[in-house]
């Protein structure tokens, strides 16, 4: 796609409004980026679980956090094992995003340093934090960069980029999305003024709005 039909097909897609799905991921980066914030752990429970997709209607309500739908771009409700370990604020998740850089370029090597700490958060445990909590991560993190890559986008993202949805691992996940999307002529756009600015910034994350059922 070029940058004109990206931009036309995510303003005009049927899965939920445009504005506040940017609202979603500006208020993310507002939150990681906080001058009080040196790292995910330094966020208190609520903005974490609002991180991962996990924070509860109720939990959000009276808050900073109660006009956000934190279930776009991937909800983690049901993902038990990655709940505990965002409860504990265990540190691997932690220094797993500290490999992705804030601004610039994300290299294959950052992305596999933080896939190496992020597994770490479940050594010894019989379910393993997989793409698409791990995706949640970086998409929050990096929304020019990563797309949340769940159960109710997977199938469409996988007709256009041509991986095969039931073997999607890490390393397909850079390998067969990332890197495709990398080298596609509306990534490589130039950044835009005004409110398409704001979704430049969120490119990637933003394929959700296209490809989610």
């Amino acid at each position: 796609m070029s940058w004109i039909k990206y931009r036309k097909i995510v303003k005009l897609s049927d899965s939920h409004d445009f504005k506040r799905r940017l609202d979603v991921l500006n208020k993310a980066q507002s939150l990681l980026n906080s001058n009080s914030v040196q790292s995910f752990s330094d966020l208190d429970i609520l903005d974490r679980k609002a991180i991962a997709g996990i924070i509860g209607e109720n939990e959000k309500a009276g808050t900073q956090l109660e006009s956000y739908d934190w279930g776009w771009f991937g909800s983690m409700v049901g993902a038990g094992v990655f709940k505990n370990r965002i409860l504990e604020n265990d540190k691997n998740l932690s220094l797993a995003l500290d490999h992705i850089p804030t601004t610039g370029d994300v290299s294959e090597d950052n992305y596999n340093a933080f896939i190496e700490d992020f597994q770490k958060a479940f050594k010894g445990s019989k379910r393993k934090g997989g793409v698409p909590t791990a995706s949640r991560l970086l998409a929050m993190k990096r929304p020019d960069q990563f797309v949340c890559v769940d159960k109710l986008n997977r199938k469409n993202l996988s007709k256009d980029l041509g991986f095969t949805a039931s073997s999607l691992d890490f390393e397909m996940y850079w390998s067969e999305i990332i890197e495709p999307i990398m080298q596609s002529s509306w990534w490589q756009s130039p950044r835009p003024s005004g409110i398409d600015g704001k979704l430049w910034d969120a490119r990637v994350a933003m394929l959700d709005a296209i490809y989610m059922e």
